[in-house]
């Protein structure tokens, strides 16, 4: 496409400008000069992602479907060109956004191994590495004592808006909590107000 402009410039803006089977409101006359200079400057600088927002507009595919009744579309290797060029820069770009969205992948597992690490190292746990850790604790070899401790130490067990625990919190409390004669276990909430959508 870059070839094709430079060597057959003239004959191009002919054609677009002398041609009379393109729908004018897509294909203004007075457009023309602008998109002109526009392919200029971006044919001679470096291949950029950025491409002319009127480019689809120079493809053959787009001058097919934006013909007058009965017209032809003007035909010139170029607008292939530029058809080719459209579609592939397309393809790149998606490919760039799936390696993009690979990379945040990878960087939200990294950074969530490495916060682990430094919180062990400066011995620090937010709220949820107290419940994340208690849970995992009770699904270890000594859950069933660590549970057995926890139920020693209360006769009653009130748990108030309970409809806004979450999932890990509810198996906490009903591993350690249900079957058992005591303590006592009481939920106290209003399912309707709940925003969890497992409750």
């Amino acid at each position: 496409a870059q070839k094709l402009w430079a060597t057959a410039r003239p004959e191009i803006e002919d054609l677009l400008k002398t041609q009379e089977s393109l729908k004018g409101n897509t294909y203004r006359k007075d457009s023309f000069p602008k998109w002109f200079a526009e392919l200029s400057i971006y044919f001679n600088n470096q291949p950029s992602l950025i491409i002319p927002e009127f480019f689809l507009k120079l493809t053959t595919s787009f001058m097919k479907a934006n013909v007058k009744k009965g017209n032809n579309p003007p035909q010139h290797l170029f607008f292939d060109s530029c058809e080719f060029l459209l579609n592939t820069h397309t393809r790149l770009i998606e490919c760039f956004e799936k390696q993009l969205l690979a990379l945040k992948f990878a960087l939200l597992k990294q950074a969530k191994t490495e916060l682990q690490a430094k919180k062990q190292q400066l011995n620090i746990q937010s709220f949820d590495d107290l419940l994340n850790n208690l849970y995992a604790a009770l699904q270890s070899a000594k859950g069933e004592s660590l549970g057995k401790l926890m139920r020693d130490k209360y006769y009653t067990v009130l748990i108030d808006e309970f409809q806004d625990t979450d999932p890990v919190q509810y198996k906490i409390f009903y591993q350690v909590f249900s079957n058992c004669d005591n303590p006592i276990l009481f939920f106290i909430g209003d399912p309707k107000q709940a925003i969890y959508s497992f409750r």
